[in-house]
């Protein structure tokens, strides 16, 4: 594991690392918002670099030493494991200690990138922690591994996103229902994806083909998602008659 460094910028409890080799955890950078999060990660991972960060917000001045020194050393191999909040952007409402997912707080990201023409995008908060990882990992060795909605593929909204960094080679994924994660409400699918951040080839371009795993998490099938640019959307090919 040597040549491999993990980080997962949104851990909470640190549900995905909890099936990680413990001999990997040495190398694993966990960080997350809320103070009683990073207590229990640091009891349940006492190995790994626990510790607690804004990804939305704070400094780079504020990481580790260990993780800024790993950052600058491009020797390393990174895993970016993440399952970001789903949440858009609203308003700058924002809880004690926490975000609130029904009225969250403007972001120092979300700013930067309406200063860059992001556009709508910019609101979820998904996108804004996309948006962060390409300015820290893109074109080096690293694989980002991403549970989410599918929205930043096929959403127009999110065109802008697709067209001004998120272009990379799509490994492998596989979809399953929204039920199976806390928390969630309505009906929808949550993909896991891998994507390598090194090679670059635009989403409309690939086949983004997705294993559907049942309630059993049994393959059930195969789904292909389609990124396709808002110029060609349906709704472009004929004339809106007046009202």
């Amino acid at each position: 594991w040597e040549q491999y460094r993990l980080w997962d910028m949104a851990a909470g409890t640190g549900n995905l690392e909890r099936a990680l080799p413990p001999d990997f955890l040495p190398h694993c950078y966990i960080s997350t918002l809320l103070e009683s999060d990073v207590e229990f990660c640091h009891n349940f991972f006492p190995t790994a670099t626990v510790f607690q960060f804004d990804y939305l917000n704070d400094d780079e001045a504020k990481l580790p030493p260990k993780l800024r020194a790993d950052l600058e050393d491009r020797s390393l191999k990174w895993l970016i494991f993440i399952n970001p909040p789903y949440a858009t952007a609203n308003n700058p409402e924002r809880a004690e200690g926490k975000i609130n997912k029904d009225s969250v707080s403007m972001t120092a990201v979300r700013k930067l990138m309406t200063s860059e023409g992001l556009g709508l995008t910019s609101r979820e908060l998904s996108s804004q922690f996309l948006y962060r990882i390409d300015r820290h990992f893109r074109d080096r060795r690293a694989w980002l591994g991403i549970f989410s909605k599918l929205k930043y593929i096929n959403a127009t909204n999110d065109q802008k996103l697709r067209d001004r960094f998120f272009d990379y080679k799509f490994e492998s994924g596989f979809v399953f229902e929204s039920k199976h994660f806390q928390g969630t409400r309505g009906k929808f699918p949550i993909g896991f994806a891998m994507w390598n951040l090194a090679r670059h080839i635009s989403l409309s371009e690939q086949k983004l083909a997705f294993d559907v795993l049942d309630d059993r998490l049994e393959k059930v099938g195969v789904k292909t998602f389609r990124s396709i640019p808002r110029g060609e959307l349906i709704n472009n090919w004929f004339e809106h008659p007046p009202c």
